[in-house]
């Protein structure tokens, strides 16, 4: 019987990485690698690190392919932080895949998004369209 050999796969995954590079006027996190259930809570741990000493928190995200639900839920919890704190979160550089993700899910009518032109309304202005008003 012949025997088997696996082989790594040609392209695995790239290692996560959340460098943090702080500006006079923001703080931005370039983030490489996917956002999912492994690396989220270390892209949460940064941001935590973060949100007493910054009004505006900039996520890079032109080396993030792919976001999951986790991932999600992490920028909603830092909108509604950052927020709380009276600054802003913004999304900068999205690829297309991470961009669509936003899209279907509603998120990029309430985080900021930069980097493609489209800037997000507010959290009211959001709920007002919503409503009609």
């Amino acid at each position: 019987m012949p025997s088997i050999k696996s082989r790594p796969p040609e392209n695995p995954d790239p290692p996560f990485d959340a460098e943090v590079i702080s500006g006079a006027a923001e703080v931005v996190i370039l983030v490489r690698g996917d956002i999912d259930i492994v690396s989220a809570p270390v892209l949460w741990e940064r941001m935590a690190e973060i949100f007493p000493d910054t009004k505006r928190l900039v996520l890079d995200l032109k080396d993030t392919e792919f976001i999951d639900s986790t991932g999600l839920s992490i920028f909603v919890r830092a909108l509604r932080r950052m927020r709380y704190g009276g600054g802003e979160l913004i999304l900068r550089s999205l690829r297309p895949k991470a961009r669509e993700i936003l899209d279907i899910t509603g998120l990029d009518k309430v985080i900021t998004v930069e980097g493609d032109g489209a800037r997000a309304p507010s959290i009211e202005a959001a709920a007002s369209a919503a409503h009609g008003q």
